[in-house]
């Protein structure tokens, strides 16, 4: 199969929005979702293809989520939901199914390969099921201390990806964080606070089995792991304070939470069950990512266990930091990390919806939507790495 390398792409700068929280909740998203009204058609078959992979008993669950989004999400984010949903003539069902993607996702096709074939028997994913994120030292003179990098991989169809955006949430004229996600999406992916942190998810244990995830939320009130980061963004206030917030959350599904900071040596991996934190601490100040110092790495994979074969994007992101470590005393500027990292295969492949680099230090951010051409020759490397 054709791996995508840079040649195989273009990337489009994300649009900036505004997300006012003065607004009442139903009409926080309501100006920018009428803005995409025309993408509905498209969400609509997007949104049904999910419901159509699921089983009797998952889409029940689903539609039942649906009628009664305020009882199982709150009202807050049934309002917002609400409301981007009628700005864009979107039936309730499809922005609740769209909101639910990370235990959806599971269900999108099967497993995803990047570096080798699949195990026999296994299905391989009809998008990619598979995320990158890092935070490497910015170095003594850089200017960021610390650069952290993002890669999500949502296997969006190009026509969809315009609909991921950067918002500057304000609240009484002061700008609280910036968060880079799709429309009408409630939790939060990936965001920073400038002068203070920043934050991504990366799927773990394919999001969980569904319906135990759905009990959780249903039956136990737990949060999604994207509700979880919106709340703990909007609440904590430094580094520290953020990681204990979701260190502590009570999710509904299994997650890796990747934190960095504004100085120099704050960068974490959260390894994440439903109850509590998972494996030993990862951080910049107890050692960093397999016996690298300067720089912590998560893709989909536990840490203490081996990448597969056919998915060893770990692997790759290993030897091109390493290359990159050696010609610049074990740092990473915001370029480099976008250029030499987030770029090369198969840290970007087929599936790679948005590829963004935030800096928490000084509040900069890349971001761009990755459209994906696989017409154009590959520029993929052939051989696979074993870690």
């Amino acid at each position: 199969r054709a791996r995508g390398g840079p040649a195989n792409f273009s990337f489009v700068p994300v649009r900036e929005l505004v997300f006012d929280l003065d607004l009442p909740p139903a009409e926080r998203w309501a100006k920018h979702c009428a803005e995409f009204a025309s993408s509905t058609p498209l969400l609509e078959t997007f949104a049904r293809a999910t419901l159509a992979r699921l089983g009797d008993a998952e889409a029940a669950a689903v539609l039942k989520l649906a009628a009664d989004v305020t009882g199982f999400l709150g009202a807050e984010a049934a309002a917002e939901i609400e409301g981007c949903g009628k700005a864009m003539g979107l039936e309730l069902g499809v922005l609740t199914t769209l909101n639910l993607s990370y235990i959806l996702r599971r269900l999108m096709g099967g497993d995803h390969n990047t570096t080798g074939p699949l195990p026999a028997g296994a299905d391989r994913a009809a998008g990619s099921i598979a995320c990158t994120s890092l935070a490497a030292d910015g170095g003594a003179r850089g200017e960021c201390a610390v650069v952290h990098g993002r890669n999500l991989d949502w296997g969006l169809p190009d026509e969809l990806k315009n609909l991921t955006v950067a918002l500057k949430w304000r609240k009484g004229g002061e700008e609280l964080m910036t968060t880079i996600g799709p429309i009408g999406f409630f939790g939060v992916l990936t965001a920073f606070k400038s002068g203070r942190y920043a934050a991504s998810i990366n799927e773990r244990a394919h999001g969980g089995p569904f319906l135990e995830d759905l009990a959780e939320l249903l039956l136990l009130g737990r949060k999604l792991p994207s509700h979880a980061l919106r709340e703990a963004l909007l609440a904590a206030d430094t580094y520290a304070d953020l990681g204990a917030r979701l260190a502590a959350a009570e999710l509904v599904a299994p997650v890796y939470y990747v934190v960095s900071g504004a100085q120099r040596g704050e960068a974490s991996v959260i390894t994440r069950d439903r109850t509590g934190v998972a494996g030993a601490p990862v951080s910049l100040d107890n050692g960093g990512s397999f016996g690298r110092s300067w720089f912590v790495l998560q893709t989909n994979y536990d840490y203490w266990e081996d990448a597969p074969a056919s998915d060893d994007r770990r692997g790759y992101a290993l030897r091109h930091l390493d290359e990159l470590g050696a010609k610049t005393n074990r740092s990473a500027s915001m370029e480099q990390m976008r250029d030499r990292i987030l770029k090369a295969w198969p840290t970007l492949n087929d599936g790679t919806s948005l590829v963004s680099v935030m800096c928490a230090e000084t509040g900069e951010y890349l971001a761009y939507n990755a459209m994906y051409h696989p017409h154009i020759a590959a520029t993929g490397e052939g051989q696979q790495l074993v870690h």
